[in-house]
C-alpha cells in the first residue's frame, strides 16, 4: 500500500490519531495548566484589551483569567465583537475540551460570558475558528459567575495559541478558563498503538 506524504494527509493522520487518543486516553480530563502559574506563566496571557479604572486596578488583566482564580479577565468595553482572551500554551497540544467561569467579588458585580467561540493557532500567525458543520461553533458558556462549565470538543485540534472570543454575556464579558488535552509529543509514545488502527506505518 502506498502512503501519501503531502501535508494535508499527514495532518489528517495526526488529527485522526489524536481523535483515537481523545476517546481512549483521557484527553478531555487532562488540564494543560492554564490554571497553574508554574506551568503557564503570566506573560503567556494577552488580550484584545482589558478593563481598568486606574493604574492600581488589576482585576481584569489577562493573567487573571485562570480557572478558579480570585479574579478574571474582562475587555475594556462590552460592545466590541472582536474582543478576545489569548493564551500561549508554550507547546503544541491536542485540545479535546475547554472550560470557563465568570467573575465576581464583593467589590464588583457578578459577570460572566454566556456564549463564546474559540480560535486556535500553532504559530500565532495563522488562526482558525473552531467549526462544526462548516459554521463557527458557538460554545455554551456560564449561567452564573462561579460554576465551571466544561465543553468537550466534537473533534480535537492541534493548538499552541488559543483565543476565547465572547459572543454573549451577562453584565460583562468576564472569563476564567482552562483547556484540556495531550502534549503533541506524548502522542508519539502511542505510535505502536496507533498503527493498530491505521494499518500502516
Amino acid at each position: 500500500m502506498e502512503v501519501r506524504s503531502d501535508g494535508r494527509y499527514v495532518y489528517f493522520r495526526v488529527i485522526f490519531a489524536i481523535f483515537l487518543l481523545h476517546r481512549t486516553q483521557g484527553c478531555q480530563d487532562s488540564p494543560v495548566g492554564i490554571a497553574d502559574s508554574s506551568i503557564i506563566p503570566d506573560d503567556r496571557f494577552t488580550a484584545s484589551s482589558y478593563y481598568t479604572r486606574d493604574a492600581s486596578d488589576t482585576r481584569y488583566k489577562p493573567k487573571e483569567a485562570r480557572l478558579n482564580g480570585a479574579m478574571g479577565w474582562g475587555p475594556n468595553t462590552k460592545t466590541d465583537p472582536n474582543d478576545y482572551l489569548q493564551i500561549d500554551l508554550g507547546q503544541v497540544y491536542a485540545i479535546c475540551a475547554v472550560a470557563t467561569q465568570g467573575f465576581g467579588t464583593n467589590k464588583s458585580p457578578n459577570e460572566w460570558t454566556t456564549q463564546y467561540k474559540i480560535s486556535t493557532s500553532v504559530n500565532n500567525g495563522n488562526w482558525t475558528t473552531y467549526k462544526t458543520s462548516n459554521a463557527d461553533k458557538l460554545f455554551p458558556g456560564n449561567t452564573d459567575y462561579n460554576t465551571v462549565v466544561k465543553n468537550v470538543l466534537d473533534y480535537p485540534v492541534l493548538v499552541r495559541f488559543i483565543r476565547f472570543i465572547p459572543t454573549d454575556y451577562s453584565t460583562w464579558k468576564a472569563l476564567r478558563v482552562e483547556a484540556y488535552g495531550l502534549e503533541k509529543r506524548k502522542s508519539e509514545h502511542h505510535k505502536d498503538y496507533l498503527k493498530t488502527f491505521f494499518f500502516f506505518g
